[in-house]
């Protein structure tokens, strides 16, 4: 099968690197199925996960000797700015707790647009509260060109704005592991707040680079729900659930039937 296919005018499939990554406990079930799925996919070249000694020598190399701990949530920024060095057209990071499902899906960047994101999951009918960034971190795509790597840097600019919050007289210090199912954590330090990668993103780089952006449609990432999140081509856990909610979360998707048609989005 052919990797990439003309689509709207110019508009071309990537091939790319698909990445994930974890400091802490995480379900393997999800990751042999996005392995599984990178391997089948027709654009997907690579699979690579950052865990244990792997992921903990990446975070040495970015602190230095005596260096400030770096949290999970913005390590994703140095682990796709590490894969954008290969030969890869694209890298596409997807959250250890979510898991692809459309077979067929490609990143497809436009003419001058190098990084493709999704917004939060609408709100199934189980949840309580509510989901509105434009911007969740959880899955994003981008090109491995001169805008990409600038992106990334942008966005990396902000852990050295941020990072005092995380130190250990900081807000969000006791935030470190986690910081989404600690009730300990300031708002602030978790759920996309101000002080996260997320919050970071939405806030600054998004708004000063939306011309090199594309906002994939709402639903593009789902929660997972029997009725109505199984239908995205991301599904990914609610804030705090543990690596037996998502494998259960993957059990009831496959129940309701296998890989999507190809969407094209």
């Amino acid at each position: 099968m052919a990797a990439a296919q003309a689509t709207r005018g110019q508009a071309l499939a990537s091939t790319f690197t698909l990445v994930q990554h974890h400091g802490g406990n995480y379900s393997t079930a999800l990751t042999r199925h996005n392995q599984r799925w990178c391997h089948q996919s027709s654009c997907c070249r690579r699979y690579v996960m950052y865990t244990g000694q792997k992921f903990e020598d990446l975070l040495r190399v970015e602190q230095g000797d005596g260096g400030q701990p770096i949290p999970t949530s913005w390590a994703k920024i140095l682990t796709v700015r590490r894969e954008l060095s290969s030969s890869a057209e694209a890298v596409v990071y997807i959250d250890a707790d979510a898991f692809l499902r459309d077979a067929c899906w490609c990143p497809i960047f436009a003419p001058g647009v190098s990084m493709l994101i999704s917004g939060d999951p609408p709100r199934p009918s189980w949840a309580t509260g509510g989901w509105t960034a434009r911007f969740n971190g959880g899955f994003f795509a981008v090109k491995a060109n001169h805008d990409g790597r600038q992106l990334m840097a942008s966005w990396w600019h902000w852990w050295a704005r941020r990072k005092a919050d995380w130190a250990g007289a900081g807000r969000c210090a006791g935030c470190m592991a986690e910081a989404n199912a600690n009730s300990a954590c300031p708002i602030e330090c978790k759920f996309g707040g101000r002080l996260t990668d997320q919050g970071s993103f939405d806030s600054h780089v998004l708004p000063k680079n939306s011309h090199h952006i594309r906002e994939l449609p709402k639903g593009f990432q789902a929660l997972p729900d029997r009725t109505v999140g199984c239908a995205g081509t991301v599904v990914h856990s609610a804030a705090g659930a543990g690596a037996g909610d998502a494998e259960w979360s993957l059990r009831a998707c496959a129940r309701l039937g296998h890989e999507r048609n190809c969407v094209g989005v």
